[in-house]
């Protein structure tokens, strides 16, 4: 999953026809999105937007991040690695 700072732009309108999503850092739009989706959210989280798009070819550069629900307090927490019951470990 890419993290970059995005603005989206809809039309008055109120339908989804005419919706654009700008690179914030570059300013450019950013081309072939097929599909916009506002993930639900709380007063704390990070607004996410999840894009759907349609690329012929892609180039993409970094590193995947892992993230689970702490099961003592639910707050939202990156996970560096994950033991399984048969001892096994998976590092990030």
């Amino acid at each position: 999953m890419a993290h970059r700072l995005v603005k989206m732009v809809t039309p008055d309108t109120g339908i989804g026809v005419g919706t654009k999503v700008f690179d914030v850092e570059s300013g450019r739009e950013i081309p072939g999105i097929t599909s916009v989706e506002v993930p639900r959210f709380g007063p704390e989280d990070p607004i996410r937007l999840n894009l759907e798009l349609f690329a012929d070819h892609l180039n993409i550069t970094g590193a995947p991040r892992f993230f689970i629900a702490d099961p003592k307090t639910g707050n939202r927490r990156e996970v560096k690695s994950i033991t399984f019951a048969d001892g096994e470990t998976v590092e990030f």
